[in-house]
Parts: structure tokens; sequence; C-alpha cells
């Protein structure tokens, strides 16, 4: 009896665990193909699968947003003549073809500005002040955009032509006309703006931002590459250098001001001028008192200390 038990207990076991290994086997196959794996991975695969998707910022970035913030150079400049610590000429930026220059005037260092028309010059390029009542415009004429050049010996009240131009500096489309009439070429692009000491020696910004000298009114070399440059002007309290108006970076928040000799590569770091001629564009010069000025936007600031300080 109690083998026929253990027999049919044995034979109860073995159904068992043949339903259980068919339950088993069917249970694998309703599986999709592959969901295993999925279920495995699928944390790393997100976190792989989203640092992937976020591509870094390419490192010229930053420096492309720096370059952007400096605006091209313009195609007309304004122009400042200081003649000492508290007088000075300028006129507004005009483009060719235009309806005229304006000359102004100031006795209080810029506080206030008297003006005078200018009609038959339209975008002046330089102007020379030797005091304050003999002015001499230099640029293109309002019906050709021809070089011109325009006299006054009554600050401006009464105008008269310059026949012959031979003695001036003078930026004619991508010529440099020197004072005895030749035409150079000191640029490799257009020449943007001219800064002259005297008959010999001047500096040209070209339109790539680098700054070429001469000596004799020949031969021209580089002086300097200012990127962020914004103008240049002639520093008449050195007899020898131009300055220059930059952009101002990490160290300045407003223009930073440098000084340029022809007799090397390097620029000489002077102050930093707490304001912003955004859009506008910007002059500066230098008296023969030394004098520094500076005209950006609305503003206009004098240096007496060589550009440590500006107000």
């Amino acid at each position: 009896m109690s083998k026929r038990w253990t027999a049919m207990l044995l034979a109860s076991l073995v159904v068992v665990n043949v339903v259980l290994v068919t339950w088993a086997y069917r249970s694998l196959q309703s599986v999709p193909s592959g969901e295993s794996a999925t279920v495995q991975v699928s944390g790393p695969a997100e976190q792989a699968t989203t640092e992937a998707d976020e591509d870094p910022e390419p490192a010229a970035t930053e420096q492309n947003d720096e370059s952007a913030d400096t605006p091209d150079l313009p195609e007309a400049f304004p122009v400042l003549a200081p003649i000492g610590a508290d007088e000075a000429f300028r006129v507004a930026a005009v483009e060719c073809p235009g309806t005229g220059s304006t000359l102004e005037f100031t006795s209080d260092g810029g506080q206030t500005w008297s003006s005078t028309d200018a009609p038959a010059l339209v975008a002046a390029q330089r102007m020379l002040a030797p005091d304050t009542s003999r002015v001499t415009l230099v640029g293109l004429d309002g019906t050709g955009c021809e070089p011109a050049a325009l006299q006054s010996f009554v600050a401006g009240a009464d105008w008269e032509p310059v026949e012959e131009l031979g003695g001036y500096w003078l930026i004619d489309d991508d010529q440099v006309l020197v004072p005895s009439g030749t035409g150079t070429e000191p640029c490799q692009e257009t020449p943007a703006q001219l800064a002259a000491l005297d008959n010999s020696t001047a500096f040209v910004l070209c339109a790539d931002r680098t700054l070429m000298a001469t000596t004799d009114a020949a031969a021209w070399s580089e002086a300097a590459t200012v990127d962020a440059a914004l103008a240049i002007g002639a520093d008449a309290g050195t007899g020898g250098a131009a300055l220059i108006a930059s952009a101002g970076n990490g160290d300045c928040d407003g223009i930073a001001i440098q000084r340029v000799t022809t007799s090397g590569n390097e620029t000489e770091e002077l102050g930093c001028a707490d304001t912003d001629a955004g859009s506008d564009a910007v002059a500066v010069g230098g008296a023969s008192d030394g004098t520094l000025w500076l005209w950006a936007g609305d503003e206009v600031l004098r240096s007496t200390d060589d550009g440590a300080s500006w107000q």
C-alpha cells in the first residue's frame, strides 16, 4: 500500500514539474525580442543621448561676440581740432554726397559750441587750426565728391576755396594723396582715416584696423594693429605721434586711449575715458599744450594728465 502511494506521489510531482516548465517556457516566448536589453540600458542610454545632444559651445563663440561688439569703421569720421586746454574746433561726420559741413567752436572746454556753415565742403577729412581764427578744412566737395579744401581767417564766418591742394594730405578713394600731390597706397584695404603731423609725417588707419605710418611722405610701414580701433588723431603735443581711441577691453569699460609713434610697432596705453559712443563715430586729438581731447557721441572729454584721467 505504501509503495503504491509513493509511486502515485512521484507521478504527481513529475506532472507538476512538467506543467511548471511548460508555463515558464511559454512566458519567455511571450516577451518581445530585445525588450529585456532595452530595460537594462534605458537609464544609461537616455543619459548618453542627452549628453550627446548637448553640443558644447564652440571655442570661438566668445571671440566672435567680442568682435561683434566693435562696430565697423564708418564711411566718414567727425573731425576734431584741439587748439589748447579750452579751445577747439570740430566738424560732424558727413558722408558724400551730402548737404555740407557745419563748423563748431568752443572756448569753454566743450561745454558750449557756436556754429557756422561751410556749405561748399561736404565731407571733411582733416582740419588745420593753428589758432582760434584761422581754419582750413580738407575733404570732398558737394558737387562731385572730389578732393577740395576751404579756408577761413575769421573762425568760419567767411570761407574761400583753396585752389591748389598741394601741401595737404587727403584720402582719395584707395589712395592717400601726400602734400606733393602724389598718390600712395599704404593700405591693403581702403584707407579709412588720416592723421597728419607735418608735410612728411602722417598716420593712416586702414579699414582692417592696421595703422600705417610714414616719415617721408613716400614709404609707409606698419606702426600698429589695434583690432578695436575706433579713430585716430594727431597728437600735436608730442610732435611725432598719433592717438588711438579704441573700444574698451577687460580693463576699460569705456574708450581706451593709446599713443603710437612712427618708430616702432608698440602702442603706449594712456588711460580709459569713462564714456560710450554707442554707434556714433569718435574723434580724438591732442593740442600743442598737451591737452588731450575726445569727442564720443554727445560727450566731449579732456585730459590734462596725458590720458590718465578724463573729464
